[in-house]
């Protein structure tokens, strides 16, 4: 599988959950709109259905109450993708897979195994894709099982130094902070640790400019076309 691509170039455009300002979040729909609002990526959040599939859905319940985690995927709303559906709709778009692993029913090493599985199920040599979490246990799983896979550690609450620590004890290629907590001391940091920057979740022009301005490999944000105007 391959990483994002090299960082001598403007940041890849990333929609978070697909592009939920014009269709509901982390649905193929989204990850359509996202594609033809300019989006080379998406970003998505995958869990473990109560059958063992890897369902695309932020939240461990639904908004009509029902619990993933112990459900089985026939039985969830037919809006709620699988990971493999999202695969075949839109194969051309690069994948950054994000690792929720709160209220789930297996442990986070089946969990790990699943996600690895579905991988290498669906995507092919040359797919573009990175798994993500802030669960720095989830990610050291992933890179256990397959070392090759690309790896990014996203943060928010933890400090850049533990990130940091982890991205390079683990392995990480990338790291994934908050816009809010995106500086160019940390960027410069990243590099000289040979790692790639991520931030996230960019909405706002003035945004935009900031994280391409500090040389960040990809940008995330909720509509990819205010992204591409602002870069």
């Amino acid at each position: 599988m391959t990483p994002l691509p090299s960082p001598d170039r403007r940041p890849v455009v990333c929609g978070h959950r697909g592009a939920p300002t014009v269709q509901p979040e982390n649905t193929l729909a989204s990850f359509a709109a996202a594609e033809q609002r300019g989006a080379t990526w998406v970003e998505f959040d995958v869990r473990p259905t109560g059958d063992g599939q890897l369902a695309i859905h932020h939240d461990p319940v639904t908004i009509d109450g029902i619990r993933l985690g112990s459900t089985g995927y026939r039985d969830l709303d037919s809006a709620i993708p699988r990971f493999g559906d999202l695969v075949a709709a839109s194969p051309a778009l690069g994948l950054d897979i994000e690792m929720k692993t709160d209220d789930i029913d297996m442990s986070l090493a089946s969990f790990a195994e699943l996600v690895v599985h579905e991988i290498g199920s669906h995507c092919s040599p040359s797919t573009e894709l990175m798994v993500t979490s802030f669960d720095a246990d989830a990610l050291r799983l992933v890179r256990e099982l397959q070392p090759d896979l690309p790896t990014g550690l996203l943060f928010w609450k933890r400090s850049f130094d533990e990130a940091l620590a982890i991205a390079q004890s683990d392995g990480h290629g990338t790291l994934a902070p908050w816009i809010r907590l995106l500086s160019a001391d940390l960027v410069e940091q990243a590099r000289a640790a040979s790692l790639r920057v991520v931030t996230w979740t960019v909405n706002e022009p003035a945004d935009v400019q900031l994280a391409s301005s500090l040389g960040v490999d990809m940008i995330i944000g909720d509509d990819p076309a205010v992204i591409l105007e602002n870069l």
